[in-house]
């Protein structure tokens, strides 16, 4: 699953019924792996709690932009680490070790972010609502090249964690690793309505610090295998960078959580 949010669902029975959805569609599987705007900040340990009494399931997840509106992003993360301490079964993967799914399959995750590096951020006329509702970002608001600082820092953190994750798998003998994260890591993926991304919306829909991460890890270990599923644009798409690094964005619409099978052998 990616960008649910189900904040725009009308009540926490619109939410069971969703799961209600799965479960039928689904019959059986093994856990959610959810890649981000499950919900906003002061609703999203909620909502994650009310989609595990439901599913009944291990729930697997990043966070995205929208997860952190309205609150800090050390806040939010606290809370979801004291969820976590509450119920293991609902696991951030930004503070998780590697998860084993099969024998040869392993995921890990970090929410990542958008980073500037692509596209023509002083030229664009785009504005995120992240800048007004996220706190970290409200002394700042208006100075676009301080907003892009800070995204390059949580971006490099990001791209830092994965890397370190995704060799700590290799080295555990895993062949397969599904890398979770909310923003594309190619601006190839980076689409809107069935077309790629123009120049002013691409710095704030991908993140080349995560891309380049992945490729060299791709390029060092070829004969691993790497498929990166995020979210971030509402558009479905799916693509393969190398051989051994695939990327997954997953579709979705407001209002109208969507879901999809992963087979993992």
């Amino acid at each position: 699953m990616t960008d649910i949010h189900l904040n725009f669902l009308k009540s926490n029975s619109d939410i069971t019924k969703f799961c209600d959805f799965v479960k039928a569609d689904m019959q059986d599987f093994d856990g959610v792996i959810i890649t981000g705007d499950i919900s906003e900040g002061l609703t999203l340990v909620g909502h994650l709690e009310h989609l595990y009494i439901n599913l009944q399931k291990p729930i697997y997840y990043v966070l995205g932009n929208h997860d952190y509106w309205h609150q800090t992003w050390d806040r939010v993360e606290t809370r979801v680490k004291n969820l976590y301490n509450r119920n293991n079964k609902i696991i951030w993967l930004g503070a998780s070790p590697v998860i084993k799914l099969s024998d040869t399959t392993a995921l890990i995750g970090h929410d990542g972010w958008y980073d500037a590096f692509h596209g023509d951020w002083m030229r664009s006329s785009f504005r995120m609502a992240d800048w007004h509702y996220i706190h970290d970002f409200l002394h700042v608001t208006g100075n676009i090249g301080a907003i892009v600082g800070i995204s390059r820092k949580r971006a490099d953190i990001a791209a830092t964690y994965v890397d370190m994750r995704v060799r700590e798998a290799f080295a555990q003998g895993f062949m397969t690793v599904l890398v979770a994260t909310h923003v594309p890591p190619f601006e190839e993926c980076a689409r809107h309505n069935g077309n790629p991304s123009d120049a002013e919306a691409l710095p704030w829909y991908t993140s080349k610090l995560m891309g380049d991460a992945l490729l060299h890890l791709a390029n060092e270990f070829p004969n691993n295998r790497i498929v990166v599923l995020c979210g971030h644009t509402h558009d479905g798409y799916r693509m393969t960078i190398k051989p051994n690094l695939e990327v997954v964005v997953g579709p979705s619409d407001y209002g109208r959580p969507q879901w999809n099978k992963i087979q993992v052998k």
